[in-house]
């Protein structure tokens, strides 16, 4: 279940929120205002933060953009609720990071609702991805880090049991592959624009039960999405440099 951070400094809608959120089997913390909330976030890693936008200290937009600054909560999902519901303040919002925005005083259904938006966000960035279920990404904090998982002992090589126990001669196993040169399995030109294809895919896919909320947090994933691939292609772009640069020295005569 999802992980949900509710920051506002007004201690009742904090309760109301609270208690609705639980009652959908939603895991609940809060915070009083922004600094809190960002202390919270940085230990928690919550999937959904659910903030208000004027607050003492830091304001709901410093937090979003202080959140963002943060590697491992820059793809935390963000939603204003707020009272403050003119186009100068979504749009400051949305240009600080936000996923969405509501306007208070907001039905219970809605805020259910965009909610639910999240969960189905947050669920294809991970699927595209490749992270299982709604796990927070790898670099997260300490002890949530899949990398930072025991490594499990090797399983010795030996004669199956059925073998040994019918008394049939051991057949030797067959040894492993020799690992590959990573340079030799990069991916070329043309499996990167399948990868992409397929992304296109899933995302018209996913569009055809969007509404306005969901397609805005689609551009903005994408959009980071975009910048990943763009440091892969450059990547490989600069590894081909070296091994040309590489290759021509080789040949050139003493």
């Amino acid at each position: 279940m999802m992980r949900v951070l509710v920051v506002d400094d007004d201690p009742g809608t904090v309760v109301y929120l609270e208690t609705l959120l639980r009652g959908e089997g939603y895991l609940v913390q809060t915070a009083a205002d922004g600094a809190e909330a960002l202390a919270k976030a940085k230990e928690l890693a919550p999937d959904v933060i659910l903030t208000d936008l004027a607050m003492p200290g830091l304001t709901g937009n410093q937090l979003t953009a202080a959140v963002r600054a943060t590697d491992f909560l820059k793809r935390v999902y963000v939603i204003f609720l707020t009272i403050h519901g003119e186009k100068a303040d979504k749009m400051k919002a949305f240009l600080s990071g936000a996923n969405d925005f509501l306007v208070k005083p907001a039905r219970a259904g809605e805020i259910l609702g965009r909610l639910e938006v999240a969960h189905r966000m947050i669920q294809l960035e991970h699927q595209i991805r490749g992270f299982p279920g709604t796990e927070p990404a790898p670099g997260g904090p300490p002890g949530r880090d899949p990398a930072s998982a025991p490594v499990p002992a090797p399983v010795p090589r030996s004669v199956p049991a059925a073998s040994a126990a019918h008394g049939a001669p051991p057949r030797p196993l067959p040894e492993p592959r020799p690992v590959q040169d990573p340079a030799a399995v990069l991916p070329d030109g043309a499996e990167i624009q399948e990868v992409l294809g397929r992304i296109r895919d899933l995302l018209t896919a996913a569009g055809q039960s969007l509404g306005q909320s969901d397609l805005r947090s689609a551009r903005s994933f994408c959009r980071e999405a975009q910048a990943d691939l763009e440091q892969v292609i450059e990547g490989l772009a600069g590894g081909g440099a070296e091994g040309d640069a590489g290759g021509g020295a080789g040949s050139a005569p003493p």
